[in-house]
């Protein structure tokens, strides 16, 4: 936990008026466990908004405590959302398959399908996709097995973006095309 103080009296004002709605909606336990008296809270609740005003520019009353751990990991979670969007919209995009959606990001393959209708910009092509020559398919096994180590998601991004020629559902498509 990290203690920062507020010198702020626009922060502290909110912050005042955050206690008097715990009050105000039965939450006076939380108050008194958190220190105040009763007496204080009565006083608190029947104060005007200058009253307040002014209150809230005491300097040093009032601190924040943060988790900073969850706040932190809050902040991972959010990037981590942000990148998954992107790259599910780049995926789509770029013509991946349900199937494959779904092995990427484990989901459904109804929510795939889902995100599939919301994302894709051209109609649907129905059957098997297309196959590079037998040439590129064998380069499009090299490159896939000489990169191995990439992140599954990361790899399949990289794949199309050294082969944009070809859908996502092609590249699929070579790439398991021994696993039938």
């Amino acid at each position: 936990m990290s203690r920062i103080d507020i010198d702020s009296q626009d922060l502290s004002f909110k912050a005042l008026c955050y206690l008097i709605e715990l009050a105000e909606s039965g939450e006076i336990d939380q108050l008194i466990a958190a220190g105040f008296s009763p007496e204080t809270i009565s006083t608190l609740r029947q104060m005007t908004v200058n009253d307040l005003s002014s209150l809230a520019g005491t300097m040093g009353m009032m601190s924040l405590l943060l988790n900073v751990s969850r706040f932190e990991s809050a902040i991972s979670a959010r990037t981590r959302r942000i990148n998954d969007s992107q790259d599910l919209t780049y995926l789509a995009r770029a013509g991946a398959t349900a199937l494959l959606l779904s092995e990427i990001f484990r989901i459904s393959l109804t929510e795939a399908e889902a995100h599939l209708a919301t994302l894709m910009t051209t109609d649907k092509r129905s059957g098997r996709p297309s196959m590079p020559d037998v040439g590129t398919r064998d380069a499009i096994h090299q490159w896939w097995a000489a990169n191995q180590s990439m992140p599954t998601r990361q790899r399949w991004i990289a794949l199309h973006k050294k082969w944009p020629q070809f859908s996502l559902a092609s590249l699929y498509a070579v790439i398991n095309e021994f696993n039938m």
